[in-house]
């Protein structure tokens, strides 16, 4: 009796040895692009992140890393540059995050807006997180956002405008209508 012998694995025709090479060098190309620095896409004077405290920056005291910390970056470079502007004509500067989870954004404006931050999440933690990050430099509220919705909410933490970066869902959804309905800007 004659045992069979396991089939040759069968050379590669060229058809399929370039389309294997084709995703190679896709994928070197994807690797290649990951690691190029983020372009620049505001057009304002940028933060500068050095000379914040670390917990204030999505780079260095935040969870993210890389890309994605330079692309939070970004974003709370584009708040840095209107929320000024907001504040401007207000006599009390209060500036609500709805959906903060652990502040990316909340901890950023409470270092430089020059006003009182609160951040207002439905999750304890991430809440907790956030106290813990700032030093006690925001304020949080535990709130569902469909409470802030009609704005009496916001008038009564004496909101000066209300931002959401990111947020889950339909919570700037929430947001939105509650900067309108309380007469707030919301830049974001």
């Amino acid at each position: 009796s004659t045992t069979p012998r396991p089939p040759r694995a069968a050379a590669a025709k060229p058809h399929q040895q370039r389309r294997l090479q084709r995703r190679r060098d896709d994928r070197a190309a994807l690797v290649e692009r990951l690691r190029e620095p983020e372009p620049r896409v505001l057009r304002a004077p940028a933060v500068d992140w050095a000379a914040l405290p670390a917990h204030a920056d999505p780079a260095r005291g935040g969870r993210l890393k890389g890309r994605r910390a330079a692309r939070k970056r970004v974003a709370v470079e584009a708040f840095a540059a209107v929320t000024p502007a907001l504040l401007a004509d207000t006599d009390a500067s209060v500036v609500v995050d709805v959906g903060c989870g652990a502040g990316g954004l909340t901890s950023p404006l409470a270092s430089f807006a020059n006003a009182r931050v609160i951040g207002v999440d439905v999750l304890p933690e991430p809440l907790r997180l956030l106290r813990e990050r700032s030093g006690g430099a925001v304020e949080t509220l535990e709130l569902d956002a469909l409470a802030l919705a009609d704005g009496k909410r916001l008038r009564a933490l004496g909101a000066s405008c209300v931002v959401s970066l990111h947020a889950c869902g339909a919570v700037s959804d929430l947001a939105m209508d509650g900067a309108v309905a309380a007469g707030l800007p919301l830049p974001g």
